[in-house]
C-alpha cells in the first residue's frame, strides 16, 4: 500500500489551510489575551475603589476629644437647668425648652416663645452652628425662667461654637456664658 503523493497544488491547498488555523488561532489568542488584561484591569480598578472606600473622603474616626460629644446626634434633649453667670436654674418639662440635633445635621433650638433651627457641623468636643433662622414671636411679659431661656437659645445664632459633652442619657453643651443641662427624651426625627 502506497501513500499518495502530494502534488504542488495540493502543498498550496494544504497550506493555505494551515495557514488559515494559524490565523485563526493567531487572532483567538489575541481576544484572550485581551479579555484578561481587561479583566485584570476591572478587578484592579475596582479594589482601588474599595480601598478609598477607607480613604479621606470617608468619615474620619471619632478621636477621644469628640467621641464623647459624637452621641448627641440624631436625639431630642430636654433643657432641665441653664447656668449662667454662675447660677443654675432649674427648667420645669412644661416649658419646652429642647434642643434637637438630626442625624443630616439640621438643628433645633425651642424656647417657651421661638424656635431656632438651621445647620450644625461637627466641631472637636462640640459644633458649630450656621444659617440659623429663628421665628419672630414677642414676649411682653417678665417670668425669669422663660427670659433666661430666649437668651440662652439665642446664643445659638449664626456661627456660634458650643461644646457638648455626653454622659449617658445627659448632654451637657456650652455656649457663649451658658451652660444648657439635658436629658435625653427620644429621637430627634428629621422635620427640624
Amino acid at each position: 500500500m502506497t501513500t499518495p503523493r502530494l502534488t504542488d497544488a495540493d502543498l498550496r491547498l494544504e497550506s493555505k489551510h494551515v495557514i488559515h488555523l494559524r490565523a485563526r488561532k493567531a487572532v483567538a489568542m489575541p481576544r484572550s489575551v485581551r479579555f484578561f488584561a481587561l479583566l485584570s484591569a476591572c478587578l484592579c480598578l475596582a479594589s482601588v475603589a474599595l480601598a478609598a472606600c477607607g480613604s479621606a473622603t470617608s468619615p474620619r474616626p471619632m478621636t477621644s476629644a469628640s467621641s464623647a460629644s459624637a452621641g448627641f446626634t440624631g436625639y431630642h434633649w430636654l433643657v432641665v437647668a441653664i447656668s449662667h453667670e454662675g447660677k443654675v436654674t432649674s427648667i420645669p418639662a412644661r416649658f419646652n425648652v429642647d434642643l434637637r440635633f438630626s442625624r443630616n445635621r439640621r438643628f433645633l433650638a425651642n424656647d417657651p416663645v421661638n424656635s431656632h433651627s438651621g445647620s450644625f457641623r461637627m466641631t472637636p468636643g462640640g459644633f458649630t452652628t450656621s444659617a440659623v433662622a429663628t421665628t419672630a414671636v414677642g414676649y411682653a411679659e417678665h417670668d425669669p425662667l422663660i427670659l433666661l431661656s430666649q437668651r440662652a437659645m439665642t446664643a445659638f445664632d449664626n456661627g456660634a461654637h458650643a461644646t457638648a459633652k455626653v454622659t449617658g442619657n445627659r448632654l451637657v453643651v456650652s455656649v457663649a456664658s451658658y451652660t444648657l443641662t439635658c436629658q435625653r427624651d427620644g429621637p430627634a426625627g428629621t422635620n427640624l
